[in-house]
């Protein structure tokens, strides 16, 4: 038993090993390919003009421009390999030493978000389960729905409106008081300057955590020993202390440690909000400035504490419950995206029909509004600038007098695009890479679940940093970094229904009859993988629409020019502090009702074309 322990976790650490010096080549390969010349973006083409030859060459030599590829990474990893991560280039300092202090203030940040959200988490999903069909469980799931369709930094600009600018209670960003010496900042000037971003982090890693463990909970709720408990007069107390909490617990804390990518995906934008000097904030400053040295630290790093937290959590689920590796995830997919609303006296597929048909009303009212009011979304008039929400102007005015309502929604419509482009190319790659993987036998099936390990190993916000990176930033960087970093999920569920089609009685009798391959395929596999494909692309629309805002909120997408969403409330940023709050709210309220109907659709086909699903 010890041996077989011993062999799983070495062979895992193996796989981590092998998974981060596989993260390095994707990192430095993607930087490299990059068309931002690091001079001009960091000097400026005005700048560059006026310089001699001999200034720009040692520039050049600086920023490492015109030497090999290839010599390069092998000399970035030599030195790497010994502890030397080389000198940041926007920093000018050593960059083991920009890594030690950012680092030491993300890490502060990220480990008390971890534990808030896993407590609380736990504590939700465990009362869910126990009060399945009740007021407790639709809130529970109603707010899951809610934060799992809200981006991020727009939680963040929520609380500082709230508690920054409203209330005056909390600081509005940064580590520690301003104009305070190191020295003379204390713990609690450290604490006190977390809470809103801690708060932010919590917030959104709850949603994960509670669904999943109410999952289990509803379980172990409905299993023979409970049904014996309570028929012997047990309280839901006794329940939850005698049998749910110890068979909760390990699941959870599993999953608590599988959640690290997403506390760090997270921080990026939190730490970006609130001017908080981590290490989120730094790879922003670094994929904007080509600081390469920077850039790929913080991959590293970072791809080490989430492999980490992933190895971890394949130890428990090997070791303590294997059961919980082959159902835990898909049950997260199917229940965090429910509606909690009720009309009474309609049945749950007239229910179903009229948001699915409310949902489609809304989108497409957003798209063909976005069509008629693009001129109007950049029109400027300084005669009505900063006007706060009225009849006329319902979501108010900017600091240029730009109508924000016209503006919002040409940005939705933008961002809906966007989704749509991004997600059709994401579940179609999904598709075929599930299918190859089960069908193409044990090699290719290794190669391309290896694959999909290494997307996964690094933080979904960084990796979408470097694809934008090297892209160059703009509108194509935007819709390759969304498609090429959210088809993971949807590749696994897709091998996995091929893997038990396989296995069924038709498809075997199929084979004795001698029907090929293909014949077996477009017959049998296809029409059966049909409605998985297409409510997978569905789902991935709300995804992909919240990650555009949330990459061009960063800097990496969209140009200024262009009302996207990200753009809007990026803006909106440098105005909260001034009471301009209606600049921020509106869009995101929009943004999160958008991705909300998104949700809706998805799930509404997804049970139209499984009838069997009509009573969840």
């Amino acid at each position: 038993m010890k041996n077989t322990a011993g062999k799983f976790i070495l062979k895992n650490f193996v796989k981590m090993v092998l998974l981060i010096f596989a993260v390095s080549i994707a990192a430095f390969a993607l930087m490299t390919v990059s068309p931002v010349d690091p001079l001009q973006a960091n000097v400026g083409q005005a700048a560059l003009g006026s310089m001699s030859q001999e200034q720009i060459a040692k520039l050049e030599e600086y920023w490492g421009v015109g030497e090999p590829p290839v010599q390069r990474y092998l000399a970035w990893l030599k030195d790497f390999l010994k502890g030397d991560m080389g000198v940041s280039l926007l920093y000018r300092q050593d960059v083991a030493k920009v890594i030690a202090v950012k680092l030491g203030n993300s890490l502060f940040l990220m480990i008390i978000a971890w534990v808030l959200s896993g407590l609380i988490g736990f504590a939700l999903g465990a009362l869910a389960g126990m009060n399945r069909g009740k007021f407790v469980d639709k809130a529970v799931k109603g707010y899951c729905l809610l934060i799992s369709s809200t981006p991020a930094f727009w939680i963040a600009m929520l609380l500082l409106i709230i508690f920054g600018v409203w209330l005056k209670i909390l600081p509005i960003g940064l580590s520690v008081p301003i104009g305070v010496e190191a020295s003379g900042v204390t713990f609690l000037d450290r604490v006190y300057h977390a809470i809103l971003p801690a708060v932010t982090l919590s917030i959104t890693g709850i949603a994960n955590i509670a669904m999943h463990t109410r999952e289990k909970m509803v379980d172990i709720c409905e299993s023979d020993y409970v049904v014996f408990a309570r028929a012997r007069g047990e309280s839901l107390w006794q329940i939850f202390r005698n049998h749910g909490f110890r068979n909760v617990l390990a699941p959870a804390m599993t999953l608590q440690f599988a959640s690290i990518s997403e506390i760090f995906g997270g921080s990026v934008l939190v730490e970006q909000v609130f001017s908080y000097p981590g290490l989120g904030q730094a790879a922003v400053s670094a994929g904007l400035g080509s600081d390469m040295p920077l850039l790929m630290a913080i991959t590293i790093i970072s791809a080490l504490f989430v492999f980490g937290g992933n190895l971890i959590a394949n130890i428990l689920y090997g070791v303590i419950d294997p059961r919980i590796r082959r159902g835990g995830a898909a049950k997260m997919t199917k229940n965090t995206k429910k509606g909690t609303f009720m009309i009474k006296k309609w049945n749950r597929r007239q229910r179903l029909v009229l948001w699915l048909v409310l949902s489609l009303i809304f989108l497409a009212a957003v798209c063909i509004g976005g069509m008629f009011c693009g001129d109007a979304a950049r029109e400027t008039d300084f005669a009505r600038k900063n006007i706060a929400p009225c009849l006329k102007y319902p979501f108010g005015t900017d600091w240029l007098g730009r109508d924000m309502f016209t503006r919002t929604v040409k940005g939705l419509s933008i961002s809906i695009i966007i989704g749509i482009s991004a997600a059709a190319f994401s579940a179609v790659m999904a598709f075929i890479l599930g299918v190859l993987s089960a069908t193409m036998g044990k090699a290719v099936d290794t190669v391309i679940t290896w694959f999909i390990d290494l997307v996964m190993g690094i933080p979904h916000m960084l990796l979408l940093i470097l694809i934008c990176v090297a892209c160059g930033r703009g509108l194509k960087g935007v819709i390759l970094g969304v498609a090429l970093t959210h088809w993971t999920s949807l590749a696994r569920l897709i091998r996995g229904e091929v893997l038990q089609l396989k296995e069924q009685q038709y498809i075997k009798m199929a084979r004795k009859l001698g029907k090929s391959n293909f014949y077996i395929a477009t017959k049998h596999m296809v029409p059966h993988l049909f409605p998985q494909f297409l409510v997978g692309l569905i789902l991935l629309f709300p995804h992909a629409i919240l990650h555009e805002s949330s990459i061009t909120f960063l800097g990496f997408g969209l140009s200024n020019e262009q009302p996207a969403i990200g753009i809007i409330l990026s803006e909106a940023m440098k105005y909260l502090i001034t009471g301009k709050w209606w600049l921020a709210l509106f869009p995101g309220l929009m943004l999160v009702l958008t991705v909300v109907c998104f949700y809706t659709v998805g799930e509404g086909i997804r049970k139209l074309v499984d009838p069997a699903s009509a009573h969840e």
